[in-house]
């Protein structure tokens, strides 16, 4: 069994005596002891390593340090126990910045530190293996791997740079507070400069901070100091298994370089050395029984709390048991957890002091054991936000979410969407009886904190009790266990939305010629596209296409509006869920667009036909490719079409019958609406027209400027839900380009 390297996290850096200078950084230095907190086995072996072996010995400094150009020499050989559970190494902490740094390090009397590293004759991952882990090891096409020194080359990202705020930091206790804090605390001082040129330089004793597009999956790596030429890097710093993932827009692991040299540096020449060791066996394990959908997420989003562990009902009531949902003097608001235990918020008597007091709680509030939140601070450990999480009833607004992630928390759990302000008046609100329906503005909000970083967990509660825990995942409230299905669809899917009327019978009579409507769907397009049945989570048509889609393996896709209020009942069985107030039924239909679907508008009421009207709007409105949409009567019951006099109406509008008022409508809109009588002919219909749809779009007389700027909204639309276009899609504009040319 190969040996792993062993880490102690807890040690702090104690100065001693006056700044000096440090000749070979040219920078003001400070010495004193940096002080490690072991257990007492721990002591023993570090007695045996230093008598036998200092090497086995490393540190890593934190990254948050090295941002700010604080650098670390630590004398591992000649540490000396110093109490029953802790060692003292003598240490300098050199500031590549300014001495202000170094006069406030003073002033705190100590500040925390790295990691001591116990090596314990673990063997670094030979070039062999390295080849072989490709796959668990995202790495940038230009890193370089040595078969004689097993490191690997990585190039810095030359067009990333981390800046920090001189001037706010002037201030000694913001310094106080980045030195504190760590990351959380540097994270208020810095800025992302994604636009550096590509013929940026470094200048002698000039410091850089950027990143290395690599996702370490469930191994580990250390940075060597030594670089080419006359760089070095600030610190040996440790990347963790699990922690150390993620690449999404741009992100990757932060690096913090220095020109020692006399000489400029180009800094697209800039490359970091790393070596890899093997990861615990516990998480390489837990790795490799992953599907490649999810590893492959893993390495884009970053290892998430549910890619660690299931998220159990028991758990989940744990966490709960101390707050309401409502203010109580009995229990709490909220919970926030952190590595180094939780705060409980109490509930307060108005509103806005709810809100400072959850704000105070997560920026300076005391912290306890973790108790039954035990699990929650081993596995914030492990992920890669390395933030913090707040446990709540009530999902904050989305002002309050943005001002909490900047406080760092960076995973949510709840069980509602909103708290309501009347509550705290004591007076009742008039909304639906349970609470998980948002606004647009909150829905845009989880969609941008989630894709710079945020993890919200759902634990819905519906009339049938408590649901599975659900996670805000690419615009949508998705199972954990359907992200790879969803996945597949987001990288190239066909949505079929399905309206038609809620009428409870109306499932019983449609579920057969649905069904068989769905068996007929994967011979459409016949290639890999993930097909997706889309509703509005209602009973009748609605509930008919979610069985459908159930019994053909499809992506069931509810975007539900609060009709809890006229008698209707949620349902919780799609893999993707969202839930709107009644007033967002527009922003619903637009986002049904987003996901490029095809509107199949069956027999139906006045939500029904207005949700025809919407969808015919969107066709002629170029926010995205026109496709094709069915108005189906599968009534059977013979006689005039369901939707013949909106057929008629649709063609009255595009007809000349007036000198004076010709067409009022776009003319080849009338070309995208089929009437179908049952659904052999939708099927016959998209079996003609999906794999060649260019043709359609000449035939149908559209502008080729209408195309054009489609397209282009289309894209813009993919990139703001961070869907990919579907290559029936992509192909046939492709081919529309080379037809026109």
């Amino acid at each position: 069994m190969p040996a792993f390297m062993h880490i102690i996290d807890s040690s702090e850096f104690i100065p001693k005596g006056s700044i000096q200078h440090n000749s070979t950084y040219r920078a003001p230095s400070l010495h004193g002891d940096l002080l490690v907190s072991m257990k007492e086995a721990e002591i023993g072996r570090i007695n045996d390593i230093i008598r036998h072996d200092p090497s086995q010995l490393d540190y890593a400094d934190r990254s948050s340090h090295s941002q700010m150009l604080l650098e670390t020499n630590v004398d591992l050989a000649d540490g000396i126990s110093d109490g029953p559970n802790r060692y003292a190494f003598p240490i300098e902490v050199i500031s590549l910045r300014d001495e202000p740094w170094l006069s406030t390090i003073r002033s705190m009397q100590r500040i925390k530190m790295g990691r001591l590293i116990l090596l314990d004759d673990a063997i670094p991952l030979c070039a062999k293996q390295l080849e072989e882990y490709r796959h668990e090891i995202s790495l940038p096409e230009r890193a370089t791997i040595d078969p004689e020194t097993n490191l690997v080359h990585v190039p810095i990202h030359s067009s990333i740079e981390y800046d920090l705020d001189e001037r706010r930091l002037q201030d000694g206790t913001h310094r106080q507070y980045v030195l504190s804090y760590g990351r959380r605390g540097i994270r208020r001082f810095q800025g992302v400069n994604r636009s550096v040129p590509p013929d940026a330089t470094l200048a002698p004793q000039e410091g850089l901070v950027s990143v290395i597009p690599i996702s370490t999956g469930p191994h580990r790596a250390i940075i060597q100091r030594e670089m080419e030429a006359s760089c070095r890097h600030l610190g040996a710093v440790l990347f963790d298994e699990n922690r150390s993932t993620g690449l999404r827009g741009g992100r990757g692991r932060e690096v913090e370089v220095v020109n020692l040299g006399n000489e400029v540096v180009s800094r697209s020449d800039l490359r970091v050395s790393l070596r890899f060791y093997e990861g615990p066996e516990s998480a390489t394990t837990h790795f490799r029984k992953k599907s490649s959908e999810t590893i492959r997420r893993i390495h884009e989003e970053g290892t998430s709390v549910v890619d660690l562990v299931p998220l159990k009902q028991k758990h989940m009531e744990r966490w709960f048991s101390d707050l309401s949902s409502l203010p109580s003097v009995r229990k709490s608001a909220a919970t926030v957890v952190c590595i180094d235990g939780v705060t409980h918020v109490p509930w307060e008597k108005h509103y806005s002091w709810q809100k400072d007091a959850i704000n105070s709680a997560v920026s300076h509030g005391s912290r306890i054991e973790p108790s039954d939140h035990a699990v929650l601070t081993k596995l914030l450990e492990q992920t890669s936000a390395n933030g913090r999480m707040l446990i709540t009833h009530n999902l904050p607004s989305a002002s309050h979410l943005e001002a909490l992630f900047n406080e760092g928390i960076r995973t949510f759990i709840f069980k509602g969407m909103r708290t309501p302000k009347c509550a705290f008046e004591g007076f009742p609100e008039n909304r639906p009886k349970h609470n998980f329906y948002m606004d647009q503005g909150l829905h845009l909000k989880l969609m941008e904190l989630e894709h710079q970083g945020a993890d919200f967990i759902w634990w819905p509660k519906s009339v049938d009790g408590m649901e599975t825990p659900r996670q805000f995942y690419k615009n949508m409230f998705v199972s954990p266990d359907a992200k790879d299905h969803y996945d597949r669809f987001r990288n190239n899917g066909l949505g079929i939305a399905m309206f038609g009327a809620s009428r409870v019978e109306a499932c019983t009579y449609f579920q057969d010629t649905i069904h068989a409507f769905g068996q007929g769907l994967p011979a459409v397009l016949n290639d890999d596209t993930a097909i997706a049945i889309m509703d509005g989570n209602g009973p009748g048509i609605m509930e008919a296409a979610r069985r459908m889609a159930s019994q053909n393996n499809f992506l069931r896709i509810s975007i539900g509006m609060d009709f809890e209020q006229v008698g209707e009942k949620p349902d919780f069985d799609s893999e993707a869920l969202l839930f709107f107030v009644g007033d967002q039924i527009e922003y619903r239909q637009t986002f049904l667009e987003y996901l490029h679907s095809i509107p199949i508008v069956n027999v139906g009421g006045d939500g029904t036909d207005y949700e025809r009207v919407l969808s015919k709007l969107k066709v002629s409105l170029a926010n995205s490719l026109p496709l094709p949409m069915y108005w189906v009567d599968g009534r059977g019951l013979g006689g005039d079409h369901f939707y013949a006099g909106a057929y008629a109406q649709t063609q009255m509008m595009i007809s000349d019958s007036s000198d004076e008022l010709p067409s009022v409508a776009r003319p080849w809109v009338r070309n995208f609406v089929h009437l179908a009588k049952d659904y052999d002919e939708v099927l016959d219909h998209m079996r003609q027209t999906l794999p060649c749809l260019e043709r359609l779009w000449i035939d149908a007389g559209v502008p080729q400027k209408t195309i054009h700027t489609a397209y282009a909204n289309h894209v813009k639309q993919c990139q703001k839900v961070d869907i990919k276009l579907p290559s029936f899609l992509s192909n046939a504009y492709t081919r529309y380009c080379n037809q026109i040319a």
